[in-house]
């Protein structure tokens, strides 16, 4: 079963918004200290920002079409990796806009769980495609 990489891959980035902290505040004064982290249920359910759903819906795509679907091309995977990487620094972004008082916001461990999974997803599916190319030659 090829897809088993996939599914590994979008556990890990579904387990990274429970996991801990998603994004944290850094050098701010104005913002009380207990509110200077930002989880991952925060983002999804509580968030004001429209693109934070997706971090929940790709991992899912990947996990049903991993699980249902079988084998598929791996530019599907790759491209909905690249999708939801890009996503997590435009849900960063937001958050900084939303917040004026806070001049920067860093990864904390839930985002970084998060890009380890499209990492391992996206290498996979590049290794499969360059597997690809060298066995047609």
């Amino acid at each position: 079963m090829r897809d088993k990489d996939e599914i590994i891959g979008s556990l890990i980035m579904l387990f990274s918004l429970i996991a801990g902290n998603f994004y944290e505040v850094k050098e701010s004064d104005l913002i009380d200290p207990q509110s200077k982290i930002f989880t991952g249920y925060q983002l999804i359910f509580e968030g004001a920002s429209f693109w934070a759903l997706f971090l929940v819906f790709i991992p899912l795509t990947i996990l049903l079409i991993s699980i249902f679907l079988g084998k598929i091309n791996p530019v599907i995977y790759i491209t909905l990796v690249f999708i939801a990487i890009n996503l997590v620094f435009i849900a960063k972004s937001d958050y900084l806009n939303l917040m004026n008082s806070v001049n920067k916001i860093t990864f904390s461990t839930g985002a970084r769980i998060f890009l380890i999974g499209a990492g391992y997803i996206m290498f996979k599916n590049f290794k499969s495609i360059l597997n690809l190319a060298n066995s047609a030659k």
